[in-house]
């Protein structure tokens, strides 16, 4: 299934295949779902695998939520970055989820990430996603730290010189003793350390 979205294939199969090194007990959270591209791709890599169930959290059309202020990118990049905040944005993820027959294992959330790690009940997270707000990755994963398991892993996209705060985020967490590697050009892999 073709989901448009800015996440390349390969990166998808790499989500997918972390996904499914998920043990069941545990959650994989996305932070920033758009049209549900990569969060397909975390379904169906943890339904392959051990069958984790998959939570996506976008603040989609909820007020407040404001288009990413950077600027650049191609005109396709550009055109998805005004849809952002868009109901219709959130109903095409739903859909996209729907099409792909993944609707028994994907919880869709309609919140900020932060509000929404503020009050998670679920699993630990054994996988946690952060492609929300480019300029707050840090923040997203200082969120979530608490319910993230031990030996979990943290991919962070856009972990490139485009997003200097992405950079910024990703290189404390290294910094602070978690290994770093780097996929596909800017999907950052952290783990926790056990």
């Amino acid at each position: 299934m073709d989901i448009p979205g800015l996440t390349s294939p390969a990166a998808c199969r790499t989500l997918a295949e972390l996904a499914a090194a998920v043990p069941a007990d545990q959650a994989v959270v996305e932070i920033g779902v758009f049209r549900g591209r990569s969060l397909c791709a975390l379904a169906a890599g943890a339904a392959a695998g051990h069958g984790a169930r998959v939570w996506g959290v976008d603040p989609w059309d909820l007020p407040g939520n404001e288009p990413p202020a950077y600027r650049g990118g191609s005109k396709r990049t550009r055109a998805a970055r005004a849809t952002f905040n868009a109901a219709a944005t959130r109903e095409a993820a739903g859909e996209a989820v729907a099409a792909a027959g993944l609707s028994d294992r994907v919880t869709l959330v309609r919140g900020f990430s932060t509000a929404v790690a503020a009050g998670w009940a679920g699993p630990p997270v054994g996988l946690l996603h952060v492609d929300g707000d480019h300029t707050a990755a840090g923040r997203d994963v200082a969120a979530w730290w608490p319910h993230v398991a031990e030996d979990a892993v943290i991919a962070v996209d856009d972990y490139s010189a485009r997003f200097p705060a992405v950079v910024r985020d990703v290189d404390a967490l290294a910094a602070g003793g978690m290994a770093l590697q780097v996929r596909h050009g800017r999907l950052a892999i952290l783990r926790r350390p056990a």
